[in-house]
């Protein structure tokens, strides 16, 4: 099963939006992948450019989304356009202590990432890290009673 999560309709700064374009940008979202994917994404939602605050964060959390946030940019996002190699290094050469439980933003849609991911990949399993979806990573921090 493939996992979504909401990334906002138009990509815009929510921070500079009022409450009614917080709610509709998310809402609008939701409901096109739900059409075409079958699954709803809640509760992982992520903010363009990571700008959030609390305002935005109770707008997300009233519409039952839970912020999900980066520890470690691979900057393929960011211009201008990286290489295969710049990603690999960018990640790679992070300690253990730094990759230990790290979400690591990358992109989909560009070819530089996808070139980079099965070094990345080969290296941080070769460490002994063990990949998991934001899914598994949430279920993991859940309080057990």
């Amino acid at each position: 099963m493939l996992f979504r999560s909401n990334h906002t309709w138009s990509h815009l700064n929510l921070t500079q939006q009022s409450d009614d374009v917080v709610r509709d940008e998310i809402a609008r979202a939701e409901a096109a992948i739900v059409q075409v994917s079958g699954q709803n994404p809640k509760p992982r939602w992520r903010a363009p450019y990571g700008e959030r605050d609390e305002r935005v964060l109770k707008i997300a959390r009233n519409l039952g989304y839970r912020s999900i946030y980066w520890t470690i940019d691979s900057l393929d996002g960011v211009e201008p356009v990286k290489t295969p190699l710049f990603l690999i290094d960018r990640i790679t050469r992070k300690s253990d202590a730094e990759l230990d439980g790290a979400i690591i933003l990358m992109h989909v849609g560009e070819k530089s990432p996808a070139d980079a991911l099965p070094a990345i990949i080969a290296n941080l399993q070769g460490r002994g890290f063990h990949l998991v979806t934001i899914s598994t990573l949430l279920k993991s921090q859940e309080p057990t009673r």
